[in-house]
């Protein structure tokens, strides 16, 4: 895909992020597309911020392995994405970053 990310998203399901850190996260999470995030315990959020992402994502642990690449297990990472509903709720963080009242 070569357009723009906030074109894009209107052609997808789901989204699945592995770094949080990213601005086309904020973006994603003012949508009412449902987010897998695999988090790979590197990036810690305030406990608001916490609790905001918890609620609107689906969440998949990583683990690292002996030579310090990431895993995630396949059958908790296939149960995120094909479960839950086909929508989300982003109205928490569209207050936020949106201003949206």
């Amino acid at each position: 895909v070569e357009d723009r990310f906030e074109t894009a998203i209107d052609d997808v399901d789901l989204l699945v992020f592995d770094y949080p850190a990213t601005t086309t996260l904020s973006v994603a999470l003012s949508t009412d597309r449902p987010i897998v995030l695999i988090d790979h315990g590197t990036m810690r959020f305030n406990d608001p911020a916490a609790g905001m992402i918890a609620k609107r994502c689906r969440i998949v642990p990583a683990t690292w392995n002996a030579r310090n690449l990431p895993e995630v297990d396949g059958e908790e990472l296939a149960d995120a994405i094909l479960g839950g509903p086909d929508r989300a709720d982003p109205a928490d963080f569209r207050s936020l970053f949106l201003d949206d009242r």
